[in-house]
């Protein structure tokens, strides 16, 4: 969201001079286009922030579902991501969404993620579930 509002003051500069231009002025951009340019500014900052908002309400959600399936006792302790994936659940196809919804979830302390050191191949990161969580299903 940061960075799509940083891009705002370019966009005010151009719509300005594109309302000025459109207008039919030459030489300084008037109050009258910069103004009309705020307005502008103002209407799309609001559409962003309601589309960024339904995407952040999503990964929650998406978070929030993981976290009922580990708390019914749907997955074991020390799981994978792919473990997720490959449960199909709604929302947890794609490894980027289930990765995001363990940050979340690791972020509220629901899991703990822990790299395994196996001596042969790559390490594998294993998610063990919270024992508190786990309890909440009863």
């Amino acid at each position: 969201m940061q960075q799509h509002l940083g891009k705002f003051e370019k966009l005010f500069c151009s719509l300005a001079l594109i309302l000025h231009l459109a207008d039919g002025r030459i030489g300084q951009v008037g109050i009258d286009a910069a103004m009309r340019a705020a307005a502008w500014t103002e209407y799309l900052d609001g559409h962003a922030r309601r589309i960024y908002g339904m995407v952040e309400t999503a990964r929650v959600n998406t978070a929030r579902t993981l976290s009922r399936r580990l708390a019914d006792g749907k997955l074991p302790d020390r799981f994978t991501v792919r473990d997720v994936r490959l449960k199909g659940w709604a929302g947890l196809t794609e490894t980027r969404s289930v990765e995001t919804a363990l940050q979340h979830l690791e972020d509220f302390g629901h899991v703990a993620a822990v790299e395994s050191d196996t001596a042969t191949g790559r390490p594998t990161i294993r998610f063990h579930i919270n024992p508190k969580l786990k309890g909440a299903a009863s």
